[in-house]
């Protein structure tokens, strides 16, 4: 068991360093997926612009690396992020494994969901410990961003901690106490994507098809101005 860090607190992210500014331009970019106002080109074909510049659509994998794994990437090295990771982590996890089990919306988590998680994050040995786990993290951070307490029959909960200088991913402390890493945690869910995407995208008729961008033009009655105006937004309507 590795030593518990001075500046940690139960139920808190560790006390962070300064941190440089370097590249918040880029990142308040590239979280930037709302509704943009735009300009349809003179001439060719309007679209999400894929990687490389093409005004062709992005695909789902694209989307992917582009709305997820790089902003999380550039999310790493901040020290004041871990929270945040984690509330982007665990629904790309809910989502994987809720696709592979064929689980719909509306099916509430299961023993074959949290056994599924044990073998993702084996530190959890047990299907009971994988419950409270996610109990503490996923449902805590996700309904009231905090560490739950409480389930919904009002057991206690194990103390959940975070913390970026633990040597592991994830650890069950004798005392029941949950250690999570959230960098190291995230890096392993978007390993655990992209070596099966399509088991993540679903199938074509999934009924939570990931979102995709669309095109839709601003312009009214018979006078278009040129260029016409656009706006790209971000749905899941086919």
């Amino acid at each position: 068991m590795y030593p518990r860090q001075r500046e940690a607190s139960p139920n808190r992210a560790c006390t962070r360093p300064p941190v440089s500014q370097t590249g918040s331009e880029d990142l308040w970019r590239a979280l930037a997926l709302g509704i943009l106002s735009v300009r349809r080109p003179a001439k060719g074909p309007t679209g999400s612009l894929a990687e490389g510049g093409s005004s062709r659509m992005a695909t789902n994998r694209e989307n992917f690396k582009s709305w997820y794994a790089e902003v999380l990437h550039m999310l790493y090295p901040r020290r004041e992020a871990g929270f945040v990771i984690l509330m982007v982590a665990f629904p790309l996890l809910e989502r994987y494994l809720r696709q592979r089990l064929q689980l719909p919306p509306q099916s509430t988590l299961q023993d074959p969901f949290f056994d599924e998680l044990v073998r993702f994050f084996p530190e959890l040995q047990a299907r009971t410990t994988a419950r409270d786990f996610w109990q503490v993290y996923r449902n805590g951070l996700l309904h009231e961003v905090t560490l739950s307490r409480q389930n919904r029959s009002r057991n206690q909960m194990p103390v959940g901690w975070l913390s970026h200088d633990i040597p592991k991913t994830i650890s069950c402390e004798p005392d029941g106490s949950f250690w999570i890493h959230p960098v190291r945690f995230a890096e392993r869910v978007v390993q655990i994507i992209e070596a099966d995407f399509t088991t993540f995208d679903g199938p074509p008729t999934s009924p939570s098809p990931l979102p995709t961008v669309q095109v839709l033009s601003t312009a009214t009655g018979t006078t278009v101005q040129q260029p016409e105006p656009v706006w790209l937004g971000t749905n899941t309507e086919p």
